[in-house]
């Protein structure tokens, strides 16, 4: 709960102004000193149910309400003395959730602000602050090439799902070690930076070091950062202290809790109504979009060889009414490669399993400009694959060059983009997070008042995205949990990084905010606490 203090006023305010003014701060403190005690003894109760502590807390609450009754009635007075109406506040309140129009795919990135800052002006403070952390010797234990684009050309194709290229996304190796190099490329403009990893590991290690300095005054962040080290995933770890350094920018008082094997939430509030906080951050890809990369890649490798062996160069587009466990790879491959003899390749001819539809490309592809191989100016301008708004689940391409080279010309291009549109696809593609978010409830302590933050990537198709979105509110507005805690608001941190241009990281953030509606006037919350988590910009 916040303050409403009332503002300062001038020196030559009238004495009968003065007199409302002190009685609205007088009631104001009343009121602050209660609701902590209404907290307290609502732990106290929640943990040890009895009808003394049953009846202390009843009481407290009335005595609460009683004072919360008396401030309103303070301030009113205020405003009916100036002759304003406190039913028409200056600014408009933040709205209470979200309306689900405004939050679709296709709005977010089409609307979305012009960059507020560059990860560029923040790398070398993010990269002195891993370095001044690090253990002795722990940058130099895992050889570069880990995490660094070929310079040789291998054969191997590119495959992007979700806007995830997969062998960028599990590669071996330390993900903050990987982050750590993937700056270092980009900062030295060095060929072999991966631009598909670094769209995500890069901003979120800019915006970790943007929030150092606030960080510094949220107790345990020090042990925090230091256990970045020793995990060999520390996406979770980096996302509790983004959210960390976001509170603490917003003015919140806010510290670490220290785990145990009790219930234990990831953050405290101390401010004058406390308040937990649980982070929770999913994977990029989920097991079935895995499995699913996996039969395609079977595919395209078998679709690739014989194409280029008749020298047939282009972009195969296959519609998937079955799921891709069921394909026929040999069946798929004969008739795509006789897509091409057809009177008009270009138009999709359906057959049980699906469509297919094909686009002939020249041998040789010259580009409008030199730019890097597999950026996303090469893919739009050969494949027509939209980095930003795909219309596919996924593309596997491959050009004869190596992954990290300059090209103004492509030479023998192949690609395939699909998408699967059974409705049981559909459905376990756009599973929303939901699960973390029952996870995230379960941390709560009993007695509690906490909120809860989930983050993920969304890389999705538009009518996938958005039937994500809309699965998560439908099934959290109506969410049931232990009735000893309490859960004002959520915040669903939907994060979309994509390389841009040449392949330069940038990353658009929206989050969806849901209010419980059981809390009386809980909109303060959205004032008091961040929305913006990877980025700086808040609504």
């Amino acid at each position: 709960m916040t303050s409403t203090a009332p503002p300062p006023l001038p020196d030559d305010a009238p004495e009968w102004l003065r007199i409302l003014v002190a009685d609205w701060d007088q009631k104001q403190q009343i009121f602050d000193s209660l609701w902590p005690q209404v907290q307290k003894l609502h732990r106290i109760y929640c943990n040890a149910e009895s009808e003394l502590n049953k009846g202390n807390l009843e009481a407290m609450i009335r005595d609460a309400r009683a004072a919360k009754a008396a401030l309103d009635a303070a301030i009113d007075a205020v405003y009916e003395a100036v002759g304003l109406d406190p039913a028409e506040p200056a600014q408009p309140a933040p709205p209470i959730g979200d309306p689900f129009p405004a939050i679709s795919r296709e709005m977010v990135v089409k609307s979305a602000p012009s960059a507020d800052a560059y990860v560029d002006e923040h790398l070398p403070r993010a990269l002195g602050l891993i370095e001044r952390h690090a253990p002795p010797g722990w940058l130099e234990s895992e050889p570069v090439d880990l995490f660094r684009l070929s310079t040789t050309d291998n054969g191997e194709p590119i495959s992007i799902v979700k806007g995830v290229r997969l062998s960028s996304e599990r590669s071996a190796g330390h993900r903050l070690r990987k982050a750590v190099q993937l700056t270092r490329d980009y900062l030295a403009h060095d060929i072999r930076y991966d631009h598909f990893a670094g769209a995500r590991a890069i901003t979120q290690l800019a915006q970790l070091a943007n929030r150092a300095e606030v960080l510094g005054d949220v107790r345990g962040a020090s042990r925090r950062i230091a256990a970045l080290f020793s995990r060999a995933d520390p996406d979770a770890t980096i996302f509790e202290l983004l959210v960390a350094g976001a509170c603490a920018a917003k003015g919140r008082d806010m510290s670490f809790v220290e785990t145990s094997q009790k219930k234990s939430p990831d953050l405290m509030c101390h401010d004058l109504f406390e308040m937990v906080v649980e982070c929770k951050r999913s994977a990029a890809l989920s097991n079935y979009e895995v499995e699913e990369e996996a039969t395609m890649q079977r595919l395209f490798r078998t679709l690739a060889a014989r194409a280029t062996q008749r020298g047939q160069f282009g972009l195969y587009e296959v519609e998937l009414t079955v799921e891709t466990s069921q394909v026929d790879i040999e069946e798929v491959t004969t008739t795509c490669l006789l897509q091409r003899l057809r009177p008009h390749p270009e138009q999709a001819l359906a057959y049980p399993w699906g469509s297919v539809a094909f686009r002939s490309l020249p041998s040789r592809f010259d580009l409008g400009e030199p730019t890097k191989a597999y950026s996303p100016i090469m893919l739009e301008d050969v494949f027509g694959w939209d980095t930003e708004l795909p219309d596919w689940d996924g593309l596997i391409c491959k050009i004869a060059a190596a992954p990290a080279s300059r090209v103004d010309c492509v030479r023998q291009p192949i690609a395939i983009s699909w998408r699967v549109v059974t409705e049981e696809a559909i459905k376990k593609r756009s599973r929303a997070p939901v699960n973390l978010f029952g996870k995230a409830l379960t941390q709560i302590p009993r007695g509690e008042f906490g909120l809860v933050y989930v983050a993920y990537t969304e890389g999705g198709r538009s009518d996938i995205a958005d039937t994500r979105s809309r699965e998560m509110m439908d099934r959290v507005r109506d969410w049931e949990h232990d009735a000893s805690i309490r859960v004002p608001a959520a915040f669903f941190v939907r994060q979309y990084p994509f390389p841009s241009q040449h392949g330069n990281p940038d990353v658009i953030e929206s989050t969806i905010r849901m209010l419980n509606g059981n809390i009386d006037e809980g909109d303060w919350i959205f004032r008091e606490y961040p929305s913006a988590i990877y980025t700086s910009r808040e609504r």
